[in-house]
């Protein structure tokens, strides 16, 4: 049986990267305790409030059905075993580690798909310092520990293990669920590129154990269903992105209420216009290199906008390796969280829960090294010298 990732990540790492390895993960942690807990930056949101109020209901037995309840749940089973006073500090200290964890992923993740210590060393390093993940960790949101799983998800995929992936990349859906669509996607992509779909059956394997425990807690009346698509169709076409403010959306009409998706649709027809000015909003706060969905300072924007040229080396490291499984899956996370946000609306942190795969194949773009498909350092999804069939 194969280790985990977060096991086998030092026990597959050369002797002379462990100690840098160590080191980049020492100041991660370090940066990450600071940032939640010295700087005194606010830890909650309205969001924060809602997902508290989630919690307290599952705990009270009476669930309210609203937003996904991956992170009520984890706060409800954090007030079960903690004190009410100890619980914001302990859902804080989940943050950290979960993003220092991040960090160790990423640098597994990258010797995966490059052979040099010293690449995956750098992807690592730049995950740690990267602003962008540091800005949005002191919030009580769910993209912390969304990005977990869809990194440990995407690190067990890469390496091969796709039950484990399965699972986690179904527990990201539930915290976070714009990303639904990437277990049925990858499931897909694993029926086509293995003969005769077996890998696609063992990932789909992790994904129904997932599935069936949240189907129990619904059926169960501890959680309700997820029932913010509507208010979200809403106010994807009553606002743009930029400078967007839930308090000045409209309060819907009945017709809207009752009939979401043909009210979005209508708006589109009737209003081509602003409709695509509100799409390329949301694209542009998602990913562009100067977000204004909400006041910053100039410099705030700029640090926040470097997601964007490491998009651009992303995207040109896909296009080179194309034909490599490893980077079609994790193209997949990407692109569908890309896809649902440019369709409703967004904000600079949405597209934080996907930075690191990004980065990973951002920095193994800038070093190009003649390997073939699948013959990684480590352990990788396509046998070596095989770069279109799986084993």
């Amino acid at each position: 049986m194969r280790n985990p990732p977060l096991r086998r990540l030092f026990a597959r790492t050369d002797l002379p990267a462990r100690l840098p390895l160590c080191l980049i993960l020492l100041i991660a942690l370090i940066l990450r305790i600071g940032v939640a807990f010295f700087s005194g930056l606010d830890w909650y949101t309205t969001d924060s409030y809602t997902y508290l109020k989630m919690a307290d209901a599952i705990l009270a037995d009476s669930p309210q059905s609203y937003l996904p309840n991956g992170y009520p749940l984890l706060i409800a089973a954090t007030k079960w075993l903690l004190p009410e006073r100890a619980v914001p500090s302990a859902l804080m200290w989940i943050n950290v580690l979960l993003s220092t964890a991040v960090v160790g992923l990423t640098y597994r993740l990258t010797r995966i798909l490059h052979p040099a210590p010293a690449v995956a060393l750098l992807a690592a390093a730049v995950l740690a310092l990267y602003p962008h993940q540091l800005v949005y960790l002191h919030y009580l949101l769910t993209e912390v520990s969304t990005e977990f799983w869809i990194v440990l998800g995407s690190v067990s995929l890469c390496g091969g293990r796709f039950v484990s992936a399965g699972a986690a990349l179904a527990v990201a859906a539930l915290f976070r669920g714009s990303l639904s669509p990437v277990p049925a996607i990858v499931l897909g992509i694993l029926w086509i590129r293995s003969d005769p779909g077996h890998l696609g059956r063992r990932f789909g394997a992790g994904v129904a154990v997932v599935l069936a425990v949240y189907g129990a807690l619904l059926a169960g009346g501890v959680v309700g269903p997820t029932r913010n698509l509507a208010g979200n169709l809403h106010a994807a076409v009553s606002q743009r992105s930029t400078d967007f403010v839930w308090n000045d959306v409209p309060e819907p009409t009945p017709e809207q209420i009752d009939h979401p998706l043909r009210a979005y649709l209508t708006f589109a027809v009737e209003q081509p216009d602003e409709f695509a000015m509100q799409r390329l909003s949301a694209l542009w706060e998602t990913w562009g290199p100067y977000p204004q969905d909400t006041p910053r300072a100039i410099w705030e924007q700029l640090l926040i906008g470097l997601r964007f040229p490491l998009l651009l080396l992303a995207a040109f490291g896909f296009a080179r390796h194309r034909s490599r499984l490893e980077y079609q899956l994790l193209a997949v996370p990407i692109g569908v969280l890309t896809a649902v946000h440019f369709a409703f609306f967004s904000a600079a942190r949405f597209s934080y829960v996907v930075m690191p795969l990004v980065i990973s194949m951002a920095i193994v773009a800038l070093f190009p090294t003649p390997v073939p498909a699948g013959n990684s350092a480590d352990d990788s999804v396509t046998p070596k010298g095989q770069p279109d069939r799986l084993l």
